[in-house]
């Protein structure tokens, strides 16, 4: 009886224990509300991933474009290889064209993304595309988190966690931890009052939070609550 019991707990455990997911999010219009924002969520029912993105230039929204439409990197055509991207998220997802729209932020101002509904203290691998529209080939930007990580492509800057923009640019990043409130957080910043940040498409691999199946859950749970009474009775 004791075994059973403990079976079944197992059971309840395993459904209530956490699993990995990758999830791709794709920044465009179809995000922004029809008045004007400053900050636009959006959550993946599968994995409990939150992506909020947020501006605090109190003098301009939130905005978004499609370089197809607009001629976004015209430096570097409308072409862009996320073979990269997709190789380092072991082939889970594909980035496709989500790279070609974006949201962005105002000139000169900075625009940060808040990934949440991790699990405090695990590792996390992202993939990212962002950049600086309207603008020829250079260091226009920079990404900042205030998480720790092993390391970042293509390049961050020395004893810093910077990692230096380009337009376009994809980033791998190993290893970043989510810190104590399940939160990994990226900036980017623009040097002067001409440049435009923007963030295109992300995907993050990693823990989720504890979501039990409830026919699982609640089916392994009746079970060892019935075993109990019956081991009381007898």
């Amino acid at each position: 009886m004791r075994r059973i019991a403990s079976i079944s707990m197992l059971a309840v455990v395993s459904a209530l224990s956490a699993s990995a997911a990758t999830v791709l999010f794709d920044f465009n219009s179809s995000l922004l509300p029809e008045t004007p924002a400053k900050t636009v969520s959006v959550t993946d029912s599968g994995s409990g991933f939150v992506a909020t993105l947020a501006t605090a230039a109190s003098s301009a929204n939130l905005g978004s474009t499609s370089s197809a439409a607009s001629g976004d990197w015209v430096s570097s055509g409308t072409s862009f290889d996320t073979q990269g991207l997709d190789s380092f998220m072991e082939n889970q997802i594909s980035f496709g064209n989500s790279w070609q729209t974006f949201i962005s932020g105002p000139k000169g101002a900075s625009l940060s993304l808040t990934i949440s509904g991790l699990v405090a203290g695990a590792s996390y691998q992202i993939a990212l595309v962002t950049g600086c529209p309207f603008e020829g080939a250079g260091a226009w930007n920079s990404l900042v988190t205030s998480n720790t990580y092993d390391s970042a492509a293509p390049s961050i800057g020395a004893n810093s966690q910077t990692i230096q923009a380009r337009t376009p640019t994809g980033y791998t990043i190993s290893d970043v931890i989510a810190n104590e409130d399940g939160e990994i957080i990226l900036t980017v910043n623009t040097p002067g009052s001409s440049h435009t940040p923007t963030f295109n498409a992300l995907a993050i691999s990693g823990e989720t939070a504890s979501v039990p199946e409830p026919a699982t859950a609640s089916l392994s749970l009746l079970g060892l609550t019935a075993l109990m009474a019956r081991r009381r009775r007898a």
